[in-house]
């Protein structure tokens, strides 16, 4: 006898197309995909609705503003809401990750409800020289490079208390020494880039910094398009040169899509494109205002529909959040904007707000949102059929879709530490309505019905 049986439901198949197959579901894996009904000790009738793999959150900054553990608790029941059933959590520190990561993955295992990884920042060299070693030994594929850093690292970074190590200046120079050390050891990694040109920001800052009234419009200006645009083909061409995969991080303007679309050198496996709901869905109209302040800035609608473009013709490959969760106070609500922190939390509204914006408004193929938001992270991330796959010997993570639930977005049903959404009001249409980890319901019709402490550390 099976443990579950999902019946009647349209399922997303290992060649991303739906039929209509049940799922049986034994040990947490995926056992069999029949046409018949085997018996099995709870069955879940899905008819009407279409059952896909759990969303992959490739971009979530937990530990951030919150202790590790807390923020593990609440923010992967907040990802369940929201049919996510793993996620890769940044760390960055100028200390020795050997030293730091493995009391954080138990941190993390004790209170976390679904499985997680994490991607490391490259920032010292002490970091320069032992990455390879990180990706055979911590079992971590995506390393992090800030193109927003260079060189204020030591300045940037003082918070951590570390004083005797090399901060890397994190130039073109350091750059071009990491992919080729990376290239010349054959590792197998992927380099997750913030892609914004600081000289670019600085002077466009200094442009406006008397302008009254400032709003995320102001903000976006300071952080201009272009400046995004020229580090992203800067460092797509020295990746290309190297043979090194590049993976732009939440890719927010039409511009840089347009300049990818019109280079075929800038296009390639191993050159990846990342976005976010907040590049798709929202503009800098949202009257959230400063609570939305996020880099890169949220932008324009013509941002959006060309972002919208990139999607369909397969120049963006993954969807991610950027989620780090605030309190009010630690957002600085009620501050200036320019003195506000970035980012928010989001990740539970990943897939509602695809669905509304990119199925229900834009006729986007539910195949290609589902490969988007989970199908190609597994695979670039190193953990699929693992994950995002719903194949025999796939792990039984699993989102079960309600295309057409309504449903009005409020910070009280997200589930999250952060007593706010930039979404707020908002009315979506198509919602996950059960999300399964490893065999067990996690989420069942917006309630968290799993335990704290059942997700594990994924080493690829």
């Amino acid at each position: 006898m099976y443990d579950l049986l999902i019946k009647n439901g349209l399922v997303f198949m290992p060649d991303c197309r739906f039929d209509k197959v049940n799922l049986a579901i034994k040990d947490g894996k995926i056992v069999a995909v029949v046409q018949d009904e085997p018996q099995a000790a709870k069955v879940i009738d899905a008819k009407g609705r279409h059952v896909v793999p759990g969303a992959i959150d490739p971009h979530v900054h937990l530990g951030f503003s919150n202790p590790y553990a807390e923020d593990f608790r609440t923010e992967t029941r907040s990802a369940a809401i929201g049919g996510i059933t793993t996620i890769f959590n940044y760390y960055r520190n100028r200390r020795d990750y050997y030293e730091t990561i493995p009391p954080l993955i138990k941190e993390a295992e004790s209170t976390s409800m679904i499985d997680f990884g994490f991607n490391l920042g490259i920032i010292t060299r002490e970091h320069f020289d032992k990455f390879p070693q990180y990706r055979k030994d911590l079992g971590v594929k995506n390393f992090k490079l800030y193109t927003i850093y260079s060189r204020i690292v030591d300045s940037f970074f003082a918070y951590d208390g570390v004083k005797d190590c090399e901060s890397l200046q994190l130039d073109t120079g350091d750059f071009m020494a990491i992919f080729e050390r990376a290239a010349e050891q054959n590792v197998d990694c992927v380099f997750n880039i913030h892609a914004e040109n600081v000289d670019m920001i600085r002077e466009a800052t200094r442009k406006i910094k008397d302008v009254p009234n400032k709003g995320l419009d102001w903000f976006a200006q300071s952080r201009p398009d272009i400046a995004e645009t020229q580090e992203v083909i800067s460092l797509f061409y020295l990746a290309r040169h190297f043979g090194v995969n590049a993976y732009i991080v939440h890719t927010s303007a039409g511009t840089t899509i347009k300049a990818i679309e019109d280079n075929p050198y800038l296009q390639g496996d191993n050159l990846m494109i990342e976005t976010c709901p907040q590049y798709l869905a929202t503009t800098v109209e949202n009257p959230s205002g400063g609570l939305a302040k996020v880099i890169p800035p949220i932008r324009y609608q013509k941002d959006n529909d060309i972002m919208w473009e990139g999607i369909e013709k397969g120049i963006v490959d993954t969807l991610a959040s950027d989620n780090a969760p605030y309190t009010l106070e630690g957002k600085g609500y009620g501050k200036p904007i320019d003195e506000m922190k970035v980012g928010f939390a989001s990740y539970a509204t990943n897939y509602t707000l695809l669905l509304d914006e990119g199925y229900q408004k834009r006729g986007v193929p539910l195949e290609k949102l589902v490969q988007l938001i989970s199908t190609n992270t597994a695979k670039i991330y190193g953990v699929y059929p693992q994950k995002g796959c719903l194949g025999v010997g796939s792990d039984a993570d699993i989102a079960i879709l309600d295309l057409d639930k309504e449903q009005v977005i409020t910070a009280g049903i997200l589930e999250s530490s952060q007593p706010f959404t930039i979404y707020e009001g908002r009315r979506t249409k198509g919602w996950p309505v059960m999300t399964i980890s490893k065999g067990q319901v996690i989420m069942e019709d917006g309630k968290i019905v799993g335990k704290a402490g059942t997700g594990r550390y994924l080493a690829r």
